[in-house]
């Protein structure tokens, strides 16, 4: 019994001592989707973004947010031609290896809502059990933004992979 008390202990004090990031600064943590939603402009993505919410006067920048994190990230399918759109971070834990970069890119005051827009009249609400799904249509400037990671140093240049 008294082993087992020794490591349930050594468990709670590793555990409690390995969680050093402070509560306003983790990653990125909405619930959200994101899906291909059409042709874009050139230098664009237009993506469909459904975000989970308790709130359903969810901001548009929260939306945008959701959207830009996905395209880094997540990557996206194009439903039309079954056509996948890979992440523009090409490590899974470049998330949390740039913590500090992306902990100011996605808060509230953050850049990341700059780099996209919500199409006017894509916004719909859908009540599901005690959350409701907010989705709209948002265009991605894809451009802008794997210039502003690359230049920041949190994704490599496309011209370094050859």
């Amino acid at each position: 019994m008294k082993p087992f008390r020794i490591s349930l202990l050594l468990c709670a004090f590793l555990s409690g001592s390995l969680s050093v990031l402070p509560k306003d600064c983790e990653t990125f943590d909405r619930d959200y989707i994101v899906e291909g939603a059409g042709i874009a402009s050139q230098d664009n993505y237009l993506v469909k973004v459904t975000v989970s919410s308790n709130n359903k006067n969810l901001d548009d920048s929260e939306l945008v947010t959701a959207a830009v994190h996905g395209v880094i990230f997540r990557g996206f399918v194009i439903t039309d031609n079954n056509h996948t759109q890979k992440p523009m971070s090409s490590n899974a834990q470049d998330e949390v290896r740039h913590l500090d970069f992306y902990c100011n890119f996605f808060s509230k005051d953050g850049t990341a809502s700059t780099f996209g827009d919500i199409i006017p009249g894509t916004r719909q609400v859908l009540k599901s059990g005690k959350k409701y799904k907010i989705s709209a249509t948002a265009n991605v400037r894809k451009e802008s933004l794997r210039k502003y990671l690359t230049d920041a140093g949190v994704i490599k240049n496309l011209n370094s992979i050859f």
